[in-house]
């Protein structure tokens, strides 16, 4: 990406030096390391932040509302609050970008060891409970409202943007029973004794901290904070740390209710699990049923989604106190004849990997590798796994759809009519097909990995399938 005309020069104004050094990380979203240097001969480090799939922008309320622009208010209402944020030097309205402060270390933790990775969470959730605490009185700054009710607390400030943008897009999608089912679960479960707001980082946990020397050196990506719940932060954490682990939380929730004074609220951590872990399969509908190589964020979409389409199953169990009986998954078949499946990973590893010239190019071809791994094995198993679905699909229906995509149609039309009497089937069924599709979709997680939720709150029935042929639990 090259940078819009002008923006050097607005980094100059803004950070009195001169631009020595320019340098795009290798990830999917542009971000610019730039180095200014002062007439001293100092070197300020900075890094220049642009939107997330600018593409989408104009068509999605949560990603218009969610934008660049408010995590500039965001930082800047959050400066000088004792809370380890970068500086922030300014906000650039004509390219929609931010330049903050770079600060020294990495945000992935898994080359610490035990102890100073506990040091590092601790740290973490001490700056955690320090903004749940702070007044909330900067919040026209941020062009946010309090939430007046439950519900607006609850689903108000960031769920509502995205079933908005759901809603839009549903007479171009084909039919999504778990989303479905989900949205109904949310609705109907918001924590009623809920109704006091603080400032929430949105996007919380692994990944969104910097860690420099075995500490802290800052937290990063605010551009969905807001004001609600201090639960959504806890289940976003959760969702978060089964793509980029950071080990088991418990003992840390633990200690951030003693720092907060308060227990941790049983029923309300479990709904803003479920809510976390929805939030983005129902953003990434639309793509993911067709993918477009123009949104820079595409490769990633595919590991985010089938990992926490797995996980909405696991937080919904959670929260209904079930497991699931998993599915059994085929062995990979015998290569054929003449397997392009096989040439083609071989070939992008082999022969296109070797000369990417820079960070980026090699993020590019490992995400063609994955696909084409993904394709290898839908090639040799996809058939199957589609019949084993079909199969489950018959036992919670009654009567066996002629193909996995009239299932779906099945399953959403019994979601529209009566999800509280078919939900324990339901659910049974949704977590076995998205064990099936992760098994697919492994090979494309080349930005993350796909863990199990950790489970705070034990199951007390295991789900082997409906007692009979369309039995409703």
């Amino acid at each position: 990406m090259d940078l819009p005309t002008g923006v050097v020069a607005w980094i100059e104004g803004v950070s009195g030096g001169r631009v020595r050094s320019i340098e795009q990380q290798g990830r999917w979203r542009p971000h610019f390391f730039v180095d200014v240097e002062h007439g001293d001969g100092s070197v300020l480090p900075l890094l220049l932040r642009f939107p997330r799939d600018p593409e989408l922008i104009g068509e999605s309320r949560f990603l218009s509302h969610f934008d660049i622009s408010h995590e500039a208010r965001m930082l800047s209402a959050l400066q000088g609050n004792g809370l380890a944020i970068p500086k922030f030097y300014g906000y650039n309205e004509q390219s929609q970008s931010i330049l903050m402060e770079r600060v020294d270390g990495t945000n992935d933790l898994t080359s610490l060891d035990e102890e100073a990775r506990h040091t590092v969470l601790s740290e973490y959730f001490e700056n955690l409970a320090r903004l749940h605490s702070l007044p909330v009185d900067a919040a026209a700054m941020v062009e946010i409202s309090l939430p007046s009710s439950p519900e607006e607390l609850a689903l108000a400030n960031k769920f509502r943007y995205m079933e908005l943008d759901y809603e839009s897009a549903q007479d171009a999608l084909r039919p999504e029973p778990l989303l479905e089912f989900a949205i109904w679960w949310i609705h109907e479960h918001v924590p009623q004794d809920r109704d006091s707001a603080s400032w929430v980082q949105g996007d919380t946990g692994p990944g969104q901290f910097m860690v420099h020397d075995g500490h802290i050196s800052a937290l990063i990506d605010w551009e969905l904070g807001h004001l609600g719940d201090p639960m959504l932060d806890l289940g976003v954490m959760r969702m978060r740390n089964m793509l980029y682990p950071a080990g088991d939380l418990k003992k840390y929730f633990e200690t951030y209710a003693e720092m907060r004074g308060e227990p941790l609220h049983e029923k309300a951590l479990c709904f803003y699990t479920v809510l976390s872990t929805l939030l983005s399969p129902l953003g990434m509908a639309v793509t993911i049923q067709n993918p477009d190589p123009k949104v820079g964020s595409m490769i990633p979409r595919f590991g985010w989604d089938v990992t926490l389409r797995r996980g909405l199953c696991d937080a919904l169990c959670e929260a209904y106190r079930v497991c699931v009986e998993p599915p059994e998954l085929p062995e990979a078949f015998a290569p054929r004849r003449t397997d392009l499946p096989r040439f083609l990973v071989e070939y992008l590893d082999s022969l296109c990997l070797p000369v990417a010239k820079n960070d980026y190019e090699q993020f590019v071809v490992r995400g063609a590798i994955g696909v084409a791994r993904s394709l290898e094995l839908q090639d040799q198993v996809g058939s199957l796994l589609d019949l084993h679905d079909v199969d489950d699909m018959s036992a919670v229906l009654g009567d066996r759809p002629s193909d996995r995509e009239e299932g779906l149609r099945q399953l959403s039309d019994t979601v529209a009519v009566d999800p509280t009497a078919h939900a324990l089937d339901l659910l049974w069924l949704f977590s076995r097909m998205e064990q099936r599709r992760e098994y697919l979709w492994g090979p494309m997680m080349i930005a993350q990995e796909s863990r199990p939720l950790e489970i705070l709150y034990a199951a007390e029935r295991r789900l082997q399938g409906p007692a009979e042929p369309g039995h409703r639990a």
